[in-house]
């Protein structure tokens, strides 16, 4: 929740000079398009300037389901802006760099959370993978952080219950 809290508040408030683009609609856009780029770093391959702009393409797309696909990715280069200006938590898009990793960390993290489970099979295989990659096992500690403290997993016994799979994975040959 203090990450969540840090983003939001680089977001600025409505007085802000710096509006936030339309098609974000609302913070929930700007952490949308900000967790799609995190997870981009969940590949070995550094982003580059125009991989960074297709991934916000499609997470607006993704975004904004009742606009044409066109449309859309038209507000990239306006989002990136804003983002620069205003996210306060990129500092670069080619490289890409990030005013600090644990930012990156945590957006990735609450993108995959809300995307998958956390017993879900490509998660128990990556939650491996990052018991020998630090650059995972931040964002994995992040994502299971971030679904022990969803409603579906507010009961001890779920969340004991997906320990007990996520250990016996890395039990595993």
């Amino acid at each position: 929740e203090l990450y969540e809290l840090l983003i939001r508040q680089s977001f600025g408030d409505e007085a802000d000079a710096v509006k936030a683009p339309e098609i974000l609609v609302n913070e929930g856009g700007a952490f949308h398009v900000l967790g799609a780029i995190a997870s981009m770093k969940l590949d070995a391959a550094i982003p580059t300037a125009s991989t960074v702009v297709a991934c916000v393409g499609d997470a607006l797309v993704e975004l904004s389901r009742d606009r044409a696909p066109e449309v859309a990715r038209g507000a990239t280069r306006e989002v990136l802006d804003w983002i620069r200006r205003r996210g306060g938590v990129i500092t670069s898009l080619d490289p890409l760099a990030w005013t600090h990793e644990t930012y990156r960390e945590f957006l990735a993290a609450r993108w995959i959370a809300q995307r998958f489970k956390p017993d879900d099979a490509g998660m128990l295989d990556m939650a491996k993978r990052a018991y020998n990659e630090p650059r995972l096992r931040s964002v994995m500690l992040f994502a299971y952080s971030v679904w022990a403290s969803s409603s579906a997993y507010r009961l001890e016994h779920d969340r004991s219950s997906v320990a007990e799979k996520v250990l016996a994975h890395f039990s595993e040959p």
